[in-house]
Formats: structure tokens, C-alpha cells, sequence
């Protein structure tokens, strides 16, 4: 992971002035943020926001998950890929092409997130393999268990405007 800082301004993530490498794409520069979600993907109580990393021309390119844990607000860097969809339990969809993909969870402590895998395909020459946990499985098993996982809720994504942070806020403030 590599450590950002939010500025003050209109929905930029700034990354550190230091090109970071991540995932193989050299981040540096401001990234306009242009929709985001609240969810608790950790089941801790404490909801976590997503902020959608558009490119240039507009498609996402990333995410920035931003965390709350005792008074620090920490961020974890996600490539289109690594986060492709996520559900309101907390499953994320990943990537690694055609052949190769899967769920996970996430764990946090502090500034760390350790990735949990629910279940993953993967391809190798052709052969392909479906594993639940640490078990092989059928494919038609791993379907089966992917299906469930697809049929669950999803966040509800809002564009990154004024009125919809404050809206959101709204709903956690303490009374």
C-alpha cells in the first residue's frame, strides 16, 4: 500500500510526491474523484468509503478505499481489477484476466489490509481449476458458490457532489 493524502479541495486524491508503483501503473498527480459508496465491508460497525478514480477519459481506473480506525483516516489504493464489484457483505469480485479470478474479503488493522480469499478460478495452459477457501472444487460447485455471492445487495454508488456527501454524513452524525 502506498500512503496518500486526501487535499482540501474539489475531490482530488493527491497521491505522495514520489511516483508510486502500484499494481504496475505509475501514479502521481491529482485524480478527480467522480462517484463513491458507504459500506461496511469489514463488518466492524464502521462504514468505509469508496471513491471511484476515473481516468482521463472518463472510465474507472481505480478506487481509493478510505477507513476510520481510532481517529485516523486511512487509505488503500485498488486497481479496476482488484475491485471489480463488491456486494453489502463485503465480497469483492477480482480479476487477474480471462481464466484467472475470484472473491475476497478484507481485514484491517491500522494501516494494513490483508486480503482474505473466499474462492478463485484459475487457468493455467488451459486447465482450468475452481478452489472455495482452500478446497478444490467442481466447476459447477464454484458457480454455484459465485452465484450466491452475485445475487447479494450492492451499494448504492453517488455521484461526488456537495449535497450527496453532506446527505450521507447526515446519516452517521452522532445525536
Amino acid at each position: 500500500m502506498t500512503s496518500r493524502n486526501i487535499q482540501d479541495g474539489a475531490g482530488e486524491t493527491a497521491f505522495s510526491a514520489q511516483p508510486a508503483v502500484w499494481y504496475g501503473y505509475e501514479l502521481g498527480g491529482a485524480y478527480t474523484v467522480s462517484r463513491f459508496c458507504v459500506t461496511d465491508l469489514d463488518a466492524d460497525g464502521l462504514p468505509e468509503i469508496i471513491l471511484d478514480l476515473p481516468d482521463r477519459e472518463g472510465y474507472t481506473f481505480g478506487y481509493e478505499l478510505l477507513r476510520y480506525e481510532a481517529g485516523t483516516v486511512y487509505g488503500f489504493a485498488f486497481t479496476l481489477r482488484s475491485m471489480q464489484d463488491i456486494t453489502l457483505g463485503g465480497d469483492i469480485e477480482t480479476s487477474g484476466g480471462a481464466g484467472d479470478n475470484g472473491w475476497y474479503t478484507l481485514r484491517f488493522a491500522a494501516d494494513q489490509a490483508e486480503y482474505v480469499e473466499t474462492c478463485r478460478m484459475q487457468s493455467t495452459n488451459g486447465y482450468e481449476q475452481y478452489f472455495i477457501g482452500d478446497a478444490e472444487v467442481t466447476q459447477e460447485q464454484y458457480l454455484a458458490f459465485t452465484d450466491r455471492i452475485e445475487a447479494e445487495a450492492r451499494p448504492v454508488w453517488l455521484a461526488f457532489t456537495e449535497e450527496n456527501i453532506q446527505y450521507v454524513a447526515a446519516q452517521f452524525q452522532v445525536k
